[in-house]
């Protein structure tokens, strides 16, 4: 855990962070009125309107992947942690968007969990993504996507927490009953899930039966997800792509042996392995 905390404070210097936190702050108020509020059931909207954001610059645990309930109305939201999730939207959408492999992202991941001080450094950087990725309309479409849809998981998620869903399992179908009412393909949750994966974070561990809770929801509900979208049959296929790579990761964490050569793997991985790679 040590290491965690030492990475979270070492990716990002505290003054970009405060200077970041302006701006994700009014993110965060956007997405919730016109990605979250719309959506929800006239006594959801009710007691969403009585939530407050708290962004402070790292949470209790300085992970890199960190957010959480308090009280009866406040979900807290690190600035490291959006930031990090912004960031890691960026590298995916442009090297999806040029058929890259995105294995360097959960390799990325894997490294800040197990490797040397000397080799952290923040997302765009290790991945080598050029700092005019989003001038590409493409990449640009799928970052505010990826984005939209991780923090629109994470704060529904806590939304759950605070509507009275216990445990992690029923938070994350909570969240997904919302999410699929505005016909968008939550490829944010797939990019959260698979970096919570490699990066564990104590508040919100991932594991197996919660994996295969969410793909086995997606592919029930699928035609729920697409119902107002003009491409119905391509968010099918994605949707069911996202719930298959899901089961993948739960049949990834009952593999002891596996996890072990990709730690041993990890501790190897420097930042000049994760140049971007043909998939």
């Amino acid at each position: 855990m040590l290491a965690l905390l030492l990475a979270s404070l070492s990716l990002y210097s505290e003054a970009m962070l405060v200077h970041e936190k302006p701006r994700l702050e009014q993110e965060v108020d956007q997405l919730a009125a016109s990605d979250i509020e719309p959506f929800l059931t006239r006594p959801q909207q009710l007691a969403f309107a009585a939530l407050a954001f708290d962004l402070p610059l790292y949470g209790a645990h300085r992970h890199p992947l960190e957010f959480y309930a308090a009280g009866k109305d406040r979900i807290t939201l690190p600035v490291v942690t959006l930031l990090f999730v912004e960031d890691l939207s960026k590298a995916y959408a442009w090297l999806l968007a040029n058929r890259y492999s995105t294995e360097t992202v959960d390799e990325y991941a894997g490294m800040l969990h197990y490797g040397a001080a000397n080799e952290w450094a923040p997302p765009l950087m290790a991945l080598h993504i050029p700092d005019n990725a989003l001038e590409d309309p493409a990449v640009k479409r799928m970052f505010q996507r990826l984005r939209n849809t991780a923090y629109g998981f994470i704060v529904l998620h806590e939304f759950g927490h605070l509507h009275g869903a216990a445990t992690e399992e029923q938070a994350d179908l909570f969240a997904l009953d919302i999410m699929k009412r505005n016909s968008e393909i939550p490829l944010g949750l797939l990019l959260y899930l698979e970096a919570a994966l490699y990066l564990p974070p104590e508040t919100h561990p991932v594991s197996a039966p919660r994996l295969i809770a969410i793909a086995n929801y997606l592919d029930l509900r699928v035609l729920e997800f697409v119902e107002g979208r003009p491409d119905r049959a391509a968010g099918i296929q994605a949707i069911h792509g996202i719930a298959g790579r899901l089961r993948a990761s739960a049949a990834w964490l009952s593999d002891a042996e596996g996890q072990r050569l990709w730690a041993e793997q990890a501790k190897k991985t420097d930042v000049a392995a994760l140049r971007p790679r043909r998939q």
